[in-house]
């Protein structure tokens, strides 16, 4: 816009407004009937509209007080839409493996995101095409598994290992995922033999309900079969080693580390961000038109002021700890 065109649009507004100032002077009353319409009196006004009601919602709620699964070698919890209703698009689960720990190769309908919180594992994915990558992760790692792809996670040394999984569904549960165990177990184990040529005395020793977390042996960190790895490229690879990167934000108030498809490109359906307030740092009020936000508070105490989509901007959030 021209500086001509810019002084003939704010003349304009003044006109206008010069207009309507005339108006209201000439009316010479503060009643809107003397305009012709049926509102009650200027006088008779609320200084504020009272905020809107309606049930109250819920954008809190506590995953590891959620009901615990735990076998042999481990445990998980997990918090789905049930238990956190305004958590449509987003489900979060805290698995927990003993030294020695194994969750059984098994694979969901939803892509599931995860990030070490300590200890260390060592993971096996194979895709649908068969692609398969062998890879050890650590605190501060992230994995990234797509629908579809079979995975398996074994502890590594002498330390538990625990991560915070995310699932984009809200609704991902038991009926979503399809465990190896669970489904051989339902299998005659005559046909297990026949089919996989398998001696009948093999076949008849797969368990007769799913596994799910199995004790294993404590597997040495510097051990040759630790060591034995099969990493994909980086367009490829299930594994992103976040906090060795860069934070995306650093200030006086603390950190942002940011793995979105851009830095990850695998993770096509989740962002994870890591973030790290130093005591009395605030994160600046803002808002994601286009996703959804779920939080897990790892360590320490913050207090969270979400905003309902009845009240501001129609986004949903949802927080888990």
């Amino acid at each position: 816009m021209t500086s001509t065109n810019r002084r003939t649009f704010i003349g304009g507004l003044a006109v206008a407004a010069g207009t309507l100032m005339s108006t209201r002077a000439e009316a010479g009353t503060a009643d809107g009937h003397a305009a012709g319409y049926d509102v009650a009196a200027s006088t008779d006004h609320v200084p504020l509209i009272p905020r809107r009601t309606g049930d109250p919602v819920t954008f809190t709620a506590s995953l590891d007080k959620s009901a615990i699964k735990a076998t042999s070698g481990g445990w998980a919890r997990d918090l789905t839409t049930k238990g956190l209703p305004i958590a449509t698009d987003i489900a979060g689960a805290h698995l927990y493996l003993n030294p020695g720990g194994v969750r059984e190769m098994h694979w969901h309908n939803s892509a599931e995101w995860a990030y070490i919180l300590a200890g260390h594992c060592q993971v096996t994915v194979v895709d649908p095409e068969g692609q398969t990558e062998v890879a050890n992760y650590a605190p501060g790692d992230l994995w990234y598994f797509p629908k579809g792809h079979a995975h398996a996670i074994q502890a590594l040394g002498v330390e538990p290992c625990h991560a915070i999984l995310a699932f984009d569904d809200g609704l991902y549960g038991e009926h979503g995922t399809f465990g190896l165990s669970d489904w051989m177990s339902r299998l005659e184990p005559g046909l297990v033999s026949q089919s996989l040529g398998l001696p009948n005395d093999i076949a008849s020793k797969i368990p007769t309900a799913e596994v799910y977390i199995k004790q294993g042996d404590v597997i040495p960190r510097d051990s040759e079969r630790a060591r034995a790895l099969q990493i994909l490229d980086q367009k490829r690879t299930h594994r992103f080693r976040l906090m060795d990167h860069s934070p995306r934000v650093a200030s006086s108030g603390g950190t942002i580390h940011v793995a979105s498809a851009r830095e990850y490109p695998i993770s096509t359906t989740v962002t994870g961000v890591i973030t790290k307030l130093k005591p009395g740092a605030v994160h600046a009020p803002h808002w994601h038109p286009n996703a959804n936000e779920w939080h897990y508070l790892a360590k320490g105490r913050t207090r969270v002021n979400p905003v309902c989509a009845r009240q501001a901007l129609g986004h949903r959030r949802a927080f888990g700890g």
